[in-house]
């Protein structure tokens, strides 16, 4: 459940320069849309579902993620991010993708959850949710 967590992201602020695809906020599962409209920040604490802005990072019930810095890759199509996470106790560091899928939602991809899942016999990109813009 750790590694969804851990990549299963909302998107809800981008600076100007970096918006493009990437503008608005995104959610990890359609339900959560809802929650965050009905309950504002406190949806992170009463369901299972993350949230992600440039400026503040992923944040969820015990899962912070800062972002250390952003860069704009695939001519405006993709972000990369260097983070910094926490889950209580187990601080780590780690690169992240986000790319557009379509135009209501993007695709997350972390180095560290594929390390992690490599360790396990898991190869490929799986576990990632898709983001859906809210």
């Amino acid at each position: 459940m750790r590694g969804i967590l851990a990549l299963s992201l909302v998107l809800l602020a981008i600076g100007p320069a970096l918006a493009g695809p990437f503008d608005g906020v995104f959610v990890s599962q359609p339900a959560a849309c809802r929650w965050f409209a009905d309950e504002g920040r406190q949806a992170l604490f009463e369901h299972d579902f993350l949230a992600l802005t440039l400026g503040d990072g992923i944040t969820a019930n015990e899962f912070h993620r800062d972002f250390l810095d952003v860069k704009s890759a695939g001519e405006g199509t993709a972000l990369v991010v260097t983070s910094f996470c926490e889950y209580p106790g187990e601080p780590f560091p780690d690169l992240i993708s986000l790319s557009e899928f379509d135009e209501n939602s993007i695709i997350a991809v972390s180095l560290h959850q594929m390390q992690e899942d490599a360790g396990y016999g898991v190869e490929g990109v799986l576990g990632i949710p898709d983001l859906f813009l809210l």
